[in-house]
Order: C-alpha cells, then structure tokens, then sequence
C-alpha cells in the first residue's frame, strides 16, 4: 500500500514538473515600422533580470500556469506593459508587441531672421542663384578699399570703369547706354543735357552693395545694352548709432615737392583766414580803382607786398 503511494507521487511530480516546463509565454517584438526588434528587455512580474529578445525578436519565458504580467522596456522608446496574461498548462500564450518610440511634445514656436546682405558670401550666393551675368562688390569689400563714394567701388567691379571720376562706363559703352536702380527703382538722369547718373554723391558707408547686371531679362527695361547698375543701400537700423571715418589723401606732383607759395595765417589749417591776405586800407573799391590814372595805380601796387617764396 504504501508502495503504491509513493509510486504514484513521484509520477505525480514527474508529470507536473513536464507540463511546468512546456508552458509559458513567447512572442515577436517589433517596432514602429513593423521590423523586428533585437535586444528588447521583457521583465516577468516584477523580476529585475530581464530576458532579452533574439536577433529576430523573439522572446520565450517557461512560467507556471496562471497570470502572469509582463513589462517591456527599450531607451527611447515608450514602456509597454501587460498585465494578467493568463497562461495555462501545457501550452505557450503567445504575445506580440509593438514598440513605439517617445514622442516629445513642443510647443509651437517661430524663428525668424535676416539676411546680411552685407557681406562678400551673401552677394555670390544671389550672383549663383541669378538668372543673369552679374558682378559686384559688397559693403564688406569696401570697409577694405578707401573708397569714399559709390563711384570708387563701381570702378572696382569687373567690366565697369569711370570717367570724370562719376559717369560709369561699362564693357566700354558709356553711361547713356546704362540704367541705373537704386533698390530696384529707377533713377532719373543727374545730367541736364545727356542721360547719364553722377555715382559720385552717394558715400560707400551708407551702401549694402552694388550690383552690376549685364544681360537682359524680362524684369529688366529694355533701354540698356551695357548693364544696369543696381544700388542696394542699408536696411534702416533700430537703434542710434553713429559712424566715424578718417581720410587722407596725397598728390604725387605736389606733396612733399618744392614749389611757389606764401606766407598764410595760422589758421589756414582749419580753413579759416585771420587776416594776412586782407588788403591795405588805401586800395579804393573796384569802382574806383577804374578811374585811377596808371601812375596812380602803379602807386597803390607798391602798397601791395608780395610775400611769395
């Protein structure tokens, strides 16, 4: 009797042992894009050992028939969680999961901004996106030159030279064969008698850059056949500012050279006279000295004395 007992324990045992071992839970992890998913962590109740998806991404756990939850975990991606799993005696739940990423909410924000046109890289940008043959030189370029007014940097611009130290002569067409614009309007000629523009009156500082277009397009007037020479003067600033430029200037036939002069005021630096080159008290007005006898005027000269060196 006993013996029978005992048999029939440990067949018992042998039997619920083998159906513990063929049951569990298993699965295919995939992601947002329906690829499976390696190396996903799956936690079995609240175990902290995880086990590990395949390369396939499948899992397999062997628990023990009842309910069971299971937690899914990956960086960057959201948690899953699914609790009370029921698994029965021997067979396997099969359980597959999506993973998602995390998805991080902001708020609606603008950035806005301003183009330097300014500079040397913003003017070839606008020269390679051009429809049309184009040169120019930048306000960047001519903080580098002394060049005082737009007629000096125009001359430093491929094609294009100056005449009278104002008229633009360009690929050797003079100025009434030229148009010129000033942020994109039209300038009326500076001229009474031909038509041509005086680049001279407008100073480099207050210039963003100069463009020189030299084929035509159908945006442009059709009244040039050398190039239409475009002025882009500085967008208005908010705030003050103030600007400050020394200049000097030498000529070669003069400067340092020996040559006639006079004796001035000390003023004459400032262009201011004190006095030196007034006239004598005994030279008559104009009208006066017109009715003088010569020899009468010879006197007077002699009042006058030269002071040249």
């Amino acid at each position: 009797m006993k013996l029978n007992f005992y048999l029939t324990l440990i067949i018992s045992l042998f039997f619920s042992a083998v159906f513990a071992q063929n049951s569990g839970i298993s699965g295919t992890v995939t992601d947002e894009t329906d690829a499976t998913f390696p190396t996903v962590l799956v936690f079995l109740n609240e175990s902290t050992v995880p086990v590990r998806t395949d390369i396939d991404g499948n899992f397999k756990i062997n628990v023990a028939a009842g309910k069971h939850t299971l937690t899914f975990k990956f960086k960057e991606y959201n948690t899953q969680v699914f609790k009370d799993i029921v698994v029965k005696n021997g067979g396997y739940t099969v359980l597959n999961v999506k993973m998602l990423p995390t998805v991080t909410e902001m708020e609606t924000f603008v950035i806005t901004g301003t183009m330097d046109k300014s500079g040397t890289a913003s003017l070839e940008k606008e020269k390679q996106n051009s429809a049309t043959v184009s040169d120019g030189t930048s306000s960047e370029e001519m903080k580098k030159r002394p060049d005082a007014k737009a007629s000096d940097a125009l001359k430093r611009i491929s094609g294009a030279s100056i005449q009278d130290n104002k008229f633009v002569v360009i690929r050797g067409l003079s100025d009434r064969y030229n148009a010129a614009f000033i942020n994109g309007a039209p300038l009326p000629s500076s001229e009474s008698d031909k038509k041509a523009f005086s680049f001279d009156i407008f100073p480099s500082m207050m210039l963003e850059n100069i463009v020189i277009l030299k084929t035509a397009t159908p945006d442009l007037p059709g009244e040039f056949a050398g190039g239409v020479i475009n002025i882009n003067t500085r967008s208005p600033r908010d705030t003050n500012f103030q600007s400050i430029s020394l200049g000097t200037s030498f000529n070669t036939l003069t400067t340092f050279k020996t040559f006639k002069t006079y004796e001035g005021g000390k003023l004459d630096w400032l262009g201011l006279d004190n006095g030196a080159r007034g006239l004598a008290s005994s030279i008559p007005s104009t009208q006066e000295f017109s009715t003088l006898s010569a020899s009468e005027k010879g006197r007077l000269a002699q009042e006058v004395t030269p002071s040249w060196t």
